[in-house]
């Protein structure tokens, strides 16, 4: 019994041994002309061998996202300002000669002119040339230059320059040399106007 078992198991093992031994074809031989012989090589069979497929780990790539530049901005043109022409750029200077009318009463008036001198704010305006009322080398208008209009003192007498006085008088600019002085009004003092001939 002992030996039918191990004789089972030998031939068993012989068999699985020639299961996995390669498979040799015996060479072929064939006659193609008299005296000519071909010997085919034999074929050699290979068991096939599977190569297991190992799969690995699975690697996400992270995606790198380049941030964009940011869109330049667009410049903003102003629009230029306006040009804004003035006879006088903060205090005006009235300095130098200047022409103008004087009332001698009765509505009449004389062309004279006199020498402005200003000192700051304060004007003082001397007659050139003078009349039978306020006489060349007197002072006639007395300032204080505070815009382009601001109040004054002008001087006036009788005949003769007799009971002199001051009388409130507004002085307009008008343009850079141009005055408009309002007196007292009426007959013997009518509005006057000075132009200035040079600085």
């Amino acid at each position: 019994m002992r030996r039918i078992l191990l004789a089972g198991l030998f031939l068993l093992a012989m068999g699985e041994a020639f299961a996995q031994a390669p498979t040799v074809t015996v060479p072929t031989v064939t006659t193609t002309t008299p005296g000519t012989t071909t010997v085919s090589p034999p074929t050699v069979n290979s068991p096939t061998v599977n190569t297991p497929t190992v799969n690995g780990p699975t690697v996400n790539t992270p995606i790198v996202t380049t941030p964009s530049a940011p869109a330049a901005p667009t410049p903003t043109v102003s629009a230029p300002a306006p040009t804004i022409q003035s006879p006088t750029v903060g205090r005006p200077n009235l300095g130098g000669e200047w022409e103008g009318s004087f009332g001698l009463g009765n509505y009449q008036q004389q062309t004279e002119r006199v020498r402005v001198v200003q000192q700051g704010a304060t004007l003082t305006a001397t007659k050139i040339t003078g009349d039978d009322f306020v006489p060349a080398g007197q002072v006639t208008l007395i300032a204080e230059v505070t815009g382009r209009t601001f109040a004054g003192s002008q001087q006036g007498a009788e005949r003769g320059f007799v009971n002199a006085r001051w009388f409130p008088v507004t002085v307009t600019l008008l343009d850079d040399n141009t005055l408009r002085i309002d007196g007292p009004g009426g007959a013997d003092w009518p509005v006057s106007f000075w132009r200035r001939l040079r600085r």
